[in-house]
């Protein structure tokens, strides 16, 4: 069998991995208490959560304080006893870990969290294990990073600093840079106003961008996956590629840009006008559209290269 049909037939046992969460796996632990804490936290404080098997949930709100619920499980007594939620309170910050038990790894032990922040907060930290983080409705930078779980964000203002493995990114309405790196998952950014940095493997790849801004770079790399970019103008280089999938890039009909797409086994083909300046055949284009300007480096191996004319609009 060779290395890509190897690569493509593990596909579906990882994305069922990847779409594994804790809070599925431990829904049937016999033992289960509920938990709730409420600390003083004014508007551009600091806000971090260190958790374990089970998924995080914060949402932004008025109040001047973090509120916080949620559900530890194991499958003793006794080891639901032995985990402790630690939730500290000070300077003007707020955090909480989830202290596992001592033989974590057979207690099929977890927490879950639902969390009410005041709006404008750094988070400086929000992690998770086997499990899934969800933020919302937020105004300042955030950091994320998670196992086997996906991350869902929407409706925040910050920049974006989220990685995990074995799940799907997906963002929504996001106003600042975003750097995202996951493994057997997709990537999905729409209507993100800011840079965009984008890594995964076995999943796909697409963004619907706008305000990126002048001299920084878009990149986007997956493998086992397409990438699909949209954007409402084009003012930024660009470096696209993949080994086994499409690349689609849509552009106002009006951009100045340079180009250098090839694919190895597929075509190249542009609905706007590209003027040769260098190798043009069916699967290499290397020209000049408008009047020039940034670069678009595209490349894959095993997929077509579209240049599509439209804008993110």
């Amino acid at each position: 069998m060779s290395r890509s049909h190897y690569a493509l037939s593990v596909l579906p046992a990882l994305f069922m991995l990847s779409g594994c969460d804790a809070d599925e796996v431990f829904a049937g632990t016999q033992e289960k208490q509920d938990f709730h804490y409420t600390k003083p936290l004014a508007s551009g404080g600091r806000f971090s959560i260190e958790n374990f098997n089970g998924s995080v949930d914060i949402t932004g709100w008025e109040k001047s304080e973090v509120d916080i619920s949620g559900t530890k499980y194991a499958k003793t007594k006794a080891i639901l006893d032995e985990m402790k939620i630690d939730v500290q309170s000070s300077n003007g910050a707020v955090s909480i870990r989830t202290i596992p038990p001592v033989e974590k790894w057979n207690a099929n032990a977890g927490a879950r969290y639902n969390i009410r922040v005041p709006y404008k907060i750094l988070v400086e930290l929000a992690a998770s294990t086997n499990g899934s983080i969800h933020l919302e409705h937020l105004e300042g930078a955030a950091r994320i990073r998670t196992t086997n779980g996906g991350v869902r964000t929407r409706s925040l203002k910050g920049n974006l600093e989220i990685n995990t493995t074995n799940g799907n990114v997906d963002m929504f309405d996001v106003t600042g840079g975003a750097k995202v790196t996951t493994s057997n998952g997709h990537i999905n950014a729409d209507n993100l106003h800011g840079e965009f940095t984008a890594k995964t493997t076995n999943g796909a790849i697409s963004a619907r961008l706008f305000d990126v801004p002048v001299n920084s770079l878009v990149k986007a790399s997956t493998s086992n996956g397409g990438v699909d970019l949209t954007f409402d103008q084009v003012r930024s280089d660009v470096r696209a590629s993949t080994t086994n999938g499409h690349i689609n890039v849509r552009l106002p009909s009006n951009v100045n840009a340079r180009v250098d797409a090839s694919t190895h086994n597929s075509s190249v083909s542009s609905e706007l006008d590209v003027k040769s300046s260098g190798s043009w055949s069916k699967g290499r284009l290397e020209g000049v559209i408008g009047s020039g300007g940034p670069h678009l480096e595209l490349s894959t191996s095993n997929g077509p290269i579209r240049l599509l004319k439209g804008s993110a609009i």
